[in-house]
């Protein structure tokens, strides 16, 4: 009788940690079906995908999967692509990467700060060189209107949400953006 409990026991043991393992194994998957993949979308269904209410509802984890996926697409959405955007679908975009954006734009400067002086102006240069090109490219599009600095309220919530040596290193690596485009 004590053996038959004892199977019987290690039976469900077993069953239940396969249902279990089960469930996760199906839940995991469940996730990373519902996020697609960029690189199988055009780059205008990609970009309006962050701004739906499926993209908001992803992980952080899954956001910066996409974003990744985005950027092995192509470098940056064209610039026609952010121009067949409504005002509230740029909006949503910015409220659904925001978070991404700023921690990227974190890591990137303090991989800048990493390098040599020689790597860091070779970086700042091609930097300028792409701005300079997306400014061209979206005053030739727009007509020659530019878009206006970010409001007090971005820069403000930009603010609250960094710590000072992250803010002070931004400053300075701005400072020497600011510094290299006016040596040219």
């Amino acid at each position: 009788m004590l053996e038959k409990k004892r199977k019987l026991i290690i039976f469900m043991s077993v069953g239940f940690t396969l249902t279990v393992a089960g469930i996760l194994w199906w839940h995991s998957n469940l996730e990373t079906q519902r996020v697609p993949d960029p690189k199988s979308m055009t780059p205008v269904q990609a970009v309006k995908f962050m701004a739906t209410e499926q993209f908001a509802d992803l992980s952080d984890e899954q956001k910066s999967r996409y974003l990744k996926g985005m950027h092995n697409k192509e470098k940056r959405p064209p610039m026609e692509v952010m121009n067949k955007l409504t005002d509230e679908e740029r909006k949503a975009i910015r409220k659904n990467v925001g978070r991404q954006m700023h921690r990227e734009m974190k890591e990137r400067i303090k991989k800048f700060f990493r390098m040599t002086k020689d790597e860091q102006d070779k970086f700042l240069d091609k930097m300028i060189k792409e701005m300079e090109e997306h400014r061209a490219a979206g005053r030739s599009r727009s007509g020659g209107d530019r878009p206006g600095p970010p409001s007090s309220a971005m820069m403000q919530a930009m603010l609250e949400n960094t710590d000072s040596s992250s803010r002070a290193m931004m400053h300075e690596f701005h400072k020497r953006m600011h510094d290299r485009m006016t040596k040219k």
